[in-house]
């Protein structure tokens, strides 16, 4: 991460043992990312907000389960870890 300057003082990126292992990692991919890509994912995002405002014309609500399974047990997920696969 790049230091920066926020109305004249200066901005340290976040200590690397400040967060999980899994949000550091995560974290560094997006510093890999290209501005191409970035910008790819942004007129995505506008694509698909645009196809639910199309949707919204003709319908009122849309209806969802709000779980579509049941929570995973508490410590499932390792913060600790070091894999990024979904």
């Amino acid at each position: 991460m790049q230091t920066g300057t926020h109305e004249g003082e200066d901005v340290d990126p976040v200590a690397a043992d400040a967060a999980e292992s899994i949000t550091s990692l995560w974290g560094a991919a997006g510093d890999r990312s290209s501005g191409r890509e970035l910008a790819w994912a942004i007129g995505v995002s506008h694509n698909v907000s645009r196809q639910f405002g199309r949707f919204f014309e003709n319908h009122d609500v849309l209806i969802t389960p709000t779980c579509a399974a049941p929570p995973l047990p508490l410590g499932t997920i390792d913060m600790g870890s070091t894999d990024l696969v979904m």
